[in-house]
C-alpha cells in the first residue's frame, strides 16, 4: 500500500504507483508527509506538479489527517 499525505490531506495512491509518470519517484512519499514532495518535485526540477496531477489526487482522496 501507498498512502500519502499532501496539506493534511490522505491520499490511497496504492493504484496508481504503476502509473505514475515519474515512475518510482512517488515511493518516496509513500507512509509520510509528501507536500514538499509534490509541491517541488526535487527528483526532476521541474517544479510544482500540474493542475492535470493534482486534479488526478482529488480522486484518490480518502480523509484528512488531524
Amino acid at each position: 500500500d501507498c498512502w500519502l499525505v499532501i496539506e493534511n490531506k490522505v491520499y490511497d495512491v496504492t493504484e496508481f504507483v504503476g502509473k505514475h509518470p515519474g515512475g518510482k519517484a512517488i515511493l518516496g512519499g509513500c507512509g509520510k508527509d509528501a507536500t514538499a514532495l509534490f509541491n517541488e518535485r526535487p527528483t526532476n526540477n521541474k517544479g510544482p506538479h500540474p493542475d492535470t496531477a493534482k486534479a488526478a489526487l482529488e480522486k484518490l482522496y480518502i480523509g484528512d489527517l488531524k
